[in-house]
């Protein structure tokens, strides 16, 4: 590659890297608002859960589903689980665990006292994709602003 075919690409990046960046900048905005509303909806989900009771549950089953889109191959597991309140046996279910759990072995769950058949086992309030969301904004407003910023700078 000569020098003057050098510059041509650089010259051609910076035109036309503003409008990658604005699209790459409003794809991750539209993601970071997606998973703040989904995360926020859980949470208060969870929130409402948090005065239910703590209770030893244990593996009944464990279903493994595998998934081979083209080439790779995932795996991920329904655990089944039960547990007992007030002599009563109870069934639930975990689904879409990255590992697995062997049969008989035991777990912390809560469950509602009003309704003992409603049951889950997110013991605290999770965080994590009202954070993520967060964090998917404040990146696609950089994105954004950068672009702004080239599109200025180097003109069409």
């Amino acid at each position: 590659m000569s020098k003057s075919d050098w510059n041509e690409t650089i010259e051609e990046i910076k035109y036309k890297s503003p409008a990658f960046l604005i699209t790459v900048g409003i794809i991750c905005l539209i993601c970071s608002f997606i998973a703040f509303w989904n995360g926020s909806i859980d949470y208060r989900i969870q929130q409402k859960q948090s005065a239910w009771s703590i209770t030893n549950a244990t593996v009944s089953f464990v279903e493994e589903i595998t998934k081979r889109p083209y080439k790779n191959r995932s795996t991920s597991y329904n655990i089944y689980y039960e547990y007992s309140v007030e002599d009563q046996l109870y069934t639930g279910i975990i689904k879409n665990q990255n590992r697995t759990r062997k049969i008989g072995s035991s777990l912390e769950i809560k469950y509602n006292p009003k309704n003992p058949a409603e049951s889950t086992h997110f013991l605290k309030p999770s965080k994590d994709f009202i954070v993520s969301g967060s964090v998917f904004g404040v990146l696609s407003v950089t994105f954004i602003t950068l672009s702004l910023y080239l599109a200025k700078k180097y003109p069409v």
